[in-house]
């Protein structure tokens, strides 16, 4: 396909598998606009243009919102080469995922009644956590950045994640029961690194966006029950240690 080569919108819609109606969707919310218009107004697609379109299914794929979806791609930092990357890495994932389920069937297949219920459901992620998540989060460039990076991590990976997490918010514990005061070095210093294991696992968190997610440990009742879990008055104590942080130099 040459660059300089036009393609007409139902070409277009043959080639990448989707309606008229939507390219012209994409056209009116500024998603997908033709590089060109040709007489009585026809759209004329580019080479760039769709590889824009291929970048657009593949983010829909990963139920990406649209309007982020423009967000990103309209990015000046946006590089090809790093999100074609990240992709390939979230395919991996699903094949890996996929050939989880096709393992388990095969041992049904051949009776091995030995499988333990977790075993069975290996393969499949929690539908009930996934749907609060995007019920709360769904709109927001965090929630698209966030479900982009855990579909490409491994079991390891998210074991890693789910230790440094602990042992973060254990910490929190030790230094609350120690009676220490969340604004003290120790306290503000957690609060930096619990900060960071946000920002490198899941979604870019500067230290005012890290206040309003420490907002929510208070208000919201899931996360007070996991911080009230480790020591009775966590949630406020690692919510004074984020606000503190915010304030530093």
């Amino acid at each position: 396909m040459s660059e300089h080569a036009y393609h007409r919108i139902g070409e277009v819609a043959r080639i990448a598998r989707v309606t008229v109606r939507t390219l012209h969707h994409y056209d009116q919310i500024g998603l997908l606009s033709p590089g060109m218009r040709a007489r009585g107004d026809s759209r004329l697609y580019t080479r760039s243009d769709i590889e824009r379109l291929f970048q657009i299914r593949l983010y829909a794929a990963l139920g990406v919102p649209l309007r982020e979806v423009r967000r990103i791609l309209d990015d000046e930092g946006f590089s090809k080469a790093e999100t074609l990357a990240r992709h390939r890495e979230v395919l991996e994932q699903e094949i890996a995922r996929y050939r989880a389920r096709i393992h388990t069937i095969d041992r049904l297949l051949e009776d091995q009644d030995d499988m333990s219920a977790e075993e069975l459901f290996e393969g499949f992620e929690s539908e009930e956590l996934e749907r609060e998540a995007e019920r709360r989060w769904g709109e927001t460039p965090q929630w698209a950045e966030a479900k982009a990076r855990t579909k490409s991590y491994d079991k390891a990976q998210l074991a890693e994640i789910k230790k440094e997490s602990h042992e973060i918010l254990a910490s929190f514990g030790e230094l609350l029961r120690a009676g220490e005061a969340a604004t003290s070095e120790e306290a503000v210093e957690l609060a930096e690194t619990y900060r960071m294991h946000i920002d490198r696992w899941f979604y870019p968190l500067s230290r005012e966006a890290h206040v309003q997610l420490g907002e929510l440990y208070v208000t919201d009742t899931r996360f007070q029950q996991v911080f009230e879990s480790i020591a009775p008055g966590l949630a406020a104590f690692v919510q004074a240690a984020i606000e503190a942080n915010s304030r530093r130099g």
